[in-house]
């Protein structure tokens, strides 16, 4: 249901796209996601939490930066 609308506008504009649903620690998913499916490059969006509380709670992406070997972009 919340990759409806992320779909929808994905088929309009014409863009080939499979769409996957995992559950579990997001940055371990998507570090054993990128190995099983031999992806090139992770993209991933930062949500730009500031200094303090990414220190204290950590991110998903800084995460993902220390389990992969992969390159990893990040957009702001």
């Amino acid at each position: 249901t919340l990759l409806a609308s992320a779909q929808a506008r994905l088929e309009s504009a014409g863009v080939a796209f499979d769409a996957y649903v995992r559950i579990g620690n997001p940055a371990e998913v998507i570090t054993g996601f990128s190995l099983e499916y031999h992806c090139d490059l992770i993209v991933m969006g930062t949500r730009g939490m500031g200094a303090i509380k990414n220190l204290l709670l950590g991110s998903v992406a800084s995460k993902v930066i220390h389990l992969t070997e992969k390159p990893l972009l990040l957009v702001k």
